[in-house]
């Protein structure tokens, strides 16, 4: 003990170190296994580190990320330190409602307010009740219904410019507009004058609402440090958060500049006005204490100003927006609720610009169903909205005692979508579900604008911009989208769009739209219109049911290209009849010679063969020095076994490495991917000729590995990024095939120049080969990865520059740690992890038992040298090339006759049929080696070699229908399945070589047979017939 002390004394840094790696492993057993809170679920950081909410907010994904956590972990979800997240039905009330004082605000709302908390952010429930008396007239409805003259006004302004675009045929941006129309009402009802961004088109008169939003949630999830932040983060020199900064400033900016303007029209005991004119500000300016009789003071007006400002500009447009999305992409929607308002309200005459909100509301029903359902489905107002438990003895939620201090949050989107509320069709846009008595009785639920005492204070001006809008729109305008073919991979692929949060939620993308004036009762083509009788009930009734038929196929997994090429528009059906003669094609291509599929076919052949042999070269890599151990063990002074390994550490590697790889590619691109991965390829292969040492060879061996890596994973998603579904077993067999060849080849070439020359020539084979390939790629190579509303994937002829030299990013998307751990998630899915597990046991047993066994083997049983022992490898090349024929060629034949027979297209399933005589032939193939090396004498014989291309027939076969049938299951993520199977491939390859020769000792070769077979119909046989059998439920 005292020699560690002195040590530790004499090395102070040291003793710091292991001291904060001391407190922080003993904080961390704490939070995670010991805190009051430890046993409710969520990610381990979060447990940790408000950080890790900080960094959700930054992603944009807040809300979104929550809800995939509650429906991994349950109700209640452990988001930060002291975080509870709850989705239960029961915890509404008891926080809402029935929290009051008991649960005051926390620490996250000081973020929101400026030189003192407004009404949003205020924590002191006295201070709140009085300032939401000051404003409580301003946000009636009778002040709304006063001030209705001004909404019209703005209406107005909207309306002709939706006819300008609608006279000239131009696409423009719904979401835009309806935003500039709310920042003018904005104007008028609380400042009595309008910003005038509708009337002048000008962007930079939009108060920059987004960054204050983003500065308040990233500053408040971190509470502790709010105050800290605040002051000192202005000061920190990074442009992006210079920019938030700035945006809060021109926000509070044009408040102070409001009130200053407003309070000029007042005298200086604010009792006398220049003019007769009321708006929201009014009141405050007016408003009393009720205690002390004292105005607000200038800053508080400022203050709330700054409130109505990011409130109002948002919130309300952004509903509206999303509400016009859902109606837009279910059309029968959108034509009941223009029936309804045909059939209800009055046409408006020439002196009305928009219905009075009292008769839109009152009139339309299925409207109001409709913007019930759009608060439901994506709410707006989204972040957590966090109450401080303050009762000694804490709270009970749902049977769950919750202890005092804890921080309880529901956020909106979460439990807008929680299963057990709302249904396993909670992710459907469907209007009828409030027709349900049942869940019409939980619109009291609904949190769009929070509830209890905290609830918006501008709900109701809300609501009303809501109704006239759309009812006055949809009664003027026809809307369709712009671009039909996103519209209809919408329609396929769910009813929520992509969405980004900031606390306040929004459309992602813009909302472009074209727009036709109604002239009378319009039809839209192929919808009979109907008019209102006794059979609208019975008209409504089917067209529910007939949504709830397309919501029943839709989950029970209809084929989407049949889907698809019913409802293509005529330009894009022309377009596939002119390319391939017929629209029925799986999938379907967009538009554009921009999406690979569309590509010549001379194209797709080359890319195919660049990344094909790119692929080889992996495992080319890998084997290249099988036939040269004896050499390198007397070089580098180790035993032959020891010079095995520097094989079996890259199979390891090449395993791993496309984790790496993987998110990378689906980010950039997989082109500048493989030409790193032959860049640095060459340079560790010069690194391996030169090595001076076993240790050296073996670290730039990993290096080669780690870098040559990507195709041999990667390659799988460039085969389906490229070719259509009938031609994908064919070419990932081409694929396939050439990463097993890459195993026999190279000991066979190599041979003859370890020989000749000496085996430190392979590594500079190698890299020469790496460099021609580098060349040719960058030449000829295409990118695959194509992202539909990318600018970067719609180069349909690109410059030379940028054919060439730039490389950019394609997927916008943030890189999260997740994404690299992604393929590892495929482990779950009984479609992927049973191919990949049969197809790494087939691999083990029919091509690396052989390819490692031989160059040990038949030196010392036959005499052979290194040229002769790689000649047995063409045993293992006849054998993979004929099995590539079988499981490419006649796999796709095979499910072309499934397809013509029953008229449909068939499951993958039905391709697992040519994998049972590939593991057949396998074990076949290991049988016949193994007996034949136990009965071999001195004298060579070719029996053994019998086996082996038996064997690799059988491998090949069930490597390309194996990664066929998981990519026709998830050819979404086609690269995560390459990467994951190659990952348990090359697992399994690696353990093998260390446990083949003691088994072959010690049981012999006879007894070694038994154990192939046994494992081959464990771990092949009998779960591939299972995932025959189950396959398309476990999907």
């Amino acid at each position: 003990m005292t020699i560690l002390i002195q040590i530790l004394a004499a090395t102070p840094m040291t003793s710091a170190g292991i001291f904060l790696a001391l407190t922080l492993t003993i904080y961390s057993i704490y939070q995670r296994y010991l805190h009051p809170l430890a046993k409710y679920p969520g990610p381990f950081l979060a447990c940790l580190t408000d950080l890790w909410q900080v960094y959700q907010f930054l992603t944009l994904k807040q809300p979104y990320n929550l809800t995939e956590l509650h429906a991994k972990y349950g109700p209640i979800v452990r988001y930060g330190p002291d975080k509870l997240s709850i989705t239960n039905e029961g915890a509404i009330q008891a926080i809402y409602q029935k929290g009051g004082r008991g649960m005051p605000k926390t620490e996250f709302y000081d973020a929101y307010g400026a030189a003192h908390p407004n009404v949003f952010g205020m924590r002191d429930e006295e201070q709140h009740s009085i300032r939401r008396r000051h404003m409580s007239h301003g946000f009636s409805m009778s002040y709304v219904k006063e001030m209705e003259q001004y909404l019209d006004m703005n209406i107005r302004i909207l309306r002709d410019k939706i006819r300008e675009h609608s006279a000239q045929n131009r696409i423009f941006d719904l979401k835009k507009a309806l935003h500039y129309y709310v920042i003018d009402v904005l104007g008028e009802l609380a400042f009595s004058q309008s910003f005038g961004v509708q009337e002048t088109d000008d962007e930079t008169r939009v108060p920059p609402v987004i960054e204050h939003s983003l500065l308040a949630a990233v500053t408040g999830a971190w509470p502790a440090m709010t105050a800290t932040l605040k002051k000192y983060l202005p000061f920190v020199p990074y442009k992006p958060l210079q920019q938030l900064f700035a945006g809060r400033k021109a926000c509070a900016d044009l408040a102070s500049k409001s009130v200053q303007r407003r309070l000029g029209d007042f005298g200086g005991d604010r009792m006398s006005k220049s003019d007769d004119r009321k708006d929201v500000l009014t009141n405050l300016i007016l408003a009393k204490h009720p205690d002390t009789g004292e105005h607000l003071t200038q800053t508080d007006l400022e203050t709330e100003a700054f409130g109505f400002i990011i409130a109002g500009t948002h919130t309300t447009s952004a509903t509206t927006t999303l509400l016009f999305y859902h109606l837009l992409h279910n059309p029968q929607y959108m034509e009941e609720c223009v029936k309804e308002i045909e059939a209800n309200l009055p046409p408006l005459t020439h002196g009305e610009t928009a219905y009075s909100v009292s008769a839109a509301e009152a009139s339309l029903p299925f409207l109001r169903n409709c913007i019930r359902e759009n608060f439901r489905i994506t709410p707006v107002f989204t972040m957590p909205l966090a109450r401080r438990v303050m009762n000694p003895t804490g709270v009970v939620i749902e049977g769950q005692h919750i202890p005092q201090g804890t921080s309880i949050a529901v956020c909106n989107h979460a439990f807008h979508h929680n299963p057990d509320v709302w249904g396993d069709d909670h992710n459907i846009f469907n209007p009828y579900r409030w027709e349900n008595p049942e869940i019409a009785a939980k619109a009291r639920l609904l949190m769009h604008f929070g509830l209890g005492g905290r609830q918006c204070v501008g709900k109701t001006i809300a609501m009303t911009n809501i109704y006239k809008l759309m009812s006055t729109l949809l009664r003027e305008f026809t809307f369709e989208i712009a671009d039909k073919q996103a519209q209809e991979k919408r329609l396929s692929s769910g009813n929520i769009p992509e969405l980004i949060s900031v606390g306040i939620s929004d459309l992602k993308e813009p909302l472009m739209v074209r727009a036709h004036v109604r002239h009378s009762k319009m039809e839209k083509p192929g919808v009979q219109h109907v008019e209102k009788d006794d059979g609208d009930e019975n008209l409504a009734v089917k067209r529910r049911d007939d949504y709830d038929l397309e919501a029943f196929n839709g989950s029970h997994g209809k084929d989407i290209e049949e889907k698809d090429s019913d409802t293509l528009t005529e330009d894009h059906r022309q377009y596939l009849i002119q390319k391939y003669g017929t629209v029925e094609l799986d999938p379907i291509p967009d538009m554009t010679d921009a999406d690979p599929y569309n590509w010549p076919t001379w194209k797709k052949v080359i890319n195919l063969a660049l990344v094909a042999f790119h692929a080889m070269m992996a495992t080319f890599s890998a084997s290249s020095i099988q036939s040269a151990f004896v050499e390198i063990a007397e070089d580098l002074g180790v035993s032959v076994q020891r010079a095995s390994y520097l094989t079996s550490l890259v199979i390891a590697i090449l395993g791993g490495a496309p984790l790496f790889w993987m998110p990378l590619s689906n980010r950039y691109g997989r082109r500048p991917i493989f030409l790193l991965s032959l860049l640095c390829s060459l340079v560790a292969n010069v690194g391996c000729a030169k090595s001076p040492s076993y240790a050296t060879m073996g670290f730039c061996r990993a290096l080669v590995a780690f870098f040559i890596s990507p195709a041999a994973a990667i390659g799988s998603a460039v085969v389906a990024e490229t070719f259509f579904k009938k031609d994908r077993a064919r070419c990932m067999g081409v694929w396939a095939v050439m990463v097993t060849l890459g195993v026999p080849l190279a000991p066979l070439l190599f041979g003859f120049v370890t020989s000749r020359v000496g085996y430190r020539w392979i590594y500079w084979i190698l890299a020469i080969t790496n460099g021609v390939q580098f060349f040719t790629y960058l030449i000829f190579g295409q990118e695959t990865l194509y992202i539909r509303g990318s600018p970067a994937s719609h180069v349909s002829n690109p410059t030379l520059r940028q054919r060439f030299l730039d490389v950019k990013r394609i997927d916008p998307t943030p890189l999260e740690i997740w994404d690299f751990l992604r393929p590892i998630s495929m482990a779950t899915r009984p479609c992927v992890m049973i191919p990949a597990a049969a197809y790494a046991m087939i691999f083990l047993l029919g091509g690396i038992l052989p390819s490692i066994e031989m160059p040990q083997l038949f030196p010392e049983m036959f005499g052979l040298d290194s040229e002769q022992v790689g000649l047995q490898f063409i045993a293992m090349i006849i054998g993979s090339l004929l099995g590539d024929q079988v499981g490419g060629f006649l796999s796709d034949r095979w499910m072309l006759y499934g397809r013509k027979k029953t008229q449909r297209s068939v499951a993958p399933e039905f391709r697992l049929w040519i994998s049972y005589p590939g593991i057949a032939l396998t074990i076949v193939g290991i049988v016949i080696f193994l007996v034949q090396l136990d009965h071999a004498s001195s004298q060579w014989n070719i029996t053994p070699l019998v086996g082996v291309t038996i064997g690799s027939i059988g491998n090949q076969i069930v490597t390309t229908v194996s990664f066929t049938y998981a990519v026709d299951c998830y050819r979404s993520e086609a690269a995560s399945v390459g990467v994951f199977i190659t990952l348990v491939r090359q697992t399994w390859g690696f353990i093998g070589p260390f446990w083949f020769p003691q088994m072959l000792e010690n049981v012999g070769y006879l007894g070694s047979t038994g154990i192939a077979i046994a494992l081959i119909v464990a771990v092949s046989a009998i779960p591939m017939a299972l995932l025959h059998w189950k396959g398309k439920a476990w999907r």
